[in-house]
């Protein structure tokens, strides 16, 4: 968690480092945190796919996945 001043306007983002996946969220209510979070680790998720749209389809379907989970309904 970043203080928001050295996010550039945005408020989250990820990358790989080459070894590990590194994901910054600006300062927030921890709600919007939690929500952050799980946008961030569906593009994780996603980008072993063939289709690398940031919010195409597969980002969806990531998404959706992970937030049943982190909704404990799967």
């Amino acid at each position: 968690i970043v203080e928001r001043k050295k996010m550039n306007g945005v408020w989250a983002d990820c990358r790989f480092t080459g070894k590990s996946f590194v994901i910054r969220l600006a300062k927030r209510d921890w709600d919007t945190l939690y929500l952050l979070l799980a946008h961030e680790f569906a593009h994780i998720d996603s980008w072993d796919k063939t289709n690398k749209e940031d919010h195409g389809k597969d980002f969806g379907e990531s998404y959706a996945k992970i937030w049943r989970i982190a909704c404990e309904e799967d």
